[in-house]
């Protein structure tokens, strides 16, 4: 795996900007080769391997992000930015080799980040993230999520509140295959068409004095 990132400043006539971008890259596989047997009662053994038992899979994953944060006022900031994904997946089996999957995203993202005082920070945010099972299950989720929420900070504590509302294509869901196996019923993970989850989040933390011992 190997990442990139780097930042630029700017100082413009009328607004100062913060210039973000990087890079990320990733290979992966995944070999299984098993055998599997089953003895009967009188003693024999009996092959029960099956296709899936023997496959590889590689997964070539490649990344690059580009943001910009934007101090639109002394206590108003924006940060625009997008983020491509592409995901190549190669599976071969018994069978033979299956053709390749690509999955390509382009997600793109704005916060508003709002001073109100020295002690109240207003935020707000929308943008569209991608969420990848296992590499050898299935097509990933995506989802447009929603965040608004503040924090207040003193000497000692912050109290955080976020809000937040997400719109989700393709849900994760284990759902039954009718397959049976030693008195089981087999479950994968598959797609299940669209959902939505929302809810709102509650954080403190504390900051302790440091100790110096005497």
């Amino acid at each position: 795996m190997a990442d990139f990132e780097r930042g630029v400043a700017a100082g413009a006539a009328l607004v100062w900007q913060e210039l973000k971008f990087g890079t990320s890259l990733r290979w992966r596989g995944r070999v299984k080769d098993r055998d599997r047997f089953e003895v009967q009662p009188n003693g024999a053994a009996r092959y029960t391997g099956e296709a899936k038992d023997r496959y590889r899979l590689s997964e070539d994953y490649a990344a690059g992000f580009v943001q910009n944060r934007i101090q639109l006022t002394e206590r108003l900031s924006w940060t625009p930015g997008v983020r491509y994904e592409r995901v190549s997946v190669e599976t071969w089996s018994a069978p033979g080799r299956a053709t390749p999957r690509v999955f390509t995203d382009v997600n793109p993202s704005s916060h508003l980040l709002y001073r109100a005082s020295a002690n109240l920070t207003l935020r707000a945010a929308v943008s569209r993230v991608p969420a990848r099972p296992k590499f050898d299950e299935l097509a990933p989720s995506r989802a447009w999520s929603y965040d608004a929420g503040f924090d207040y900070a003193t000497r000692w504590v912050t109290f955080t509140v976020n809000g937040f509302h997400k719109n989700i294509r393709g849900v994760f869901e284990e759902v039954g295959t009718g397959e049976w196996r030693q008195g089981r019923e087999v479950i994968q993970v598959r797609n299940a068409g669209n959902g939505r989850t929302r809810g709102l989040e509650f954080e403190k933390r504390l900051r302790l004095a440091p100790y110096v011992p005497r």
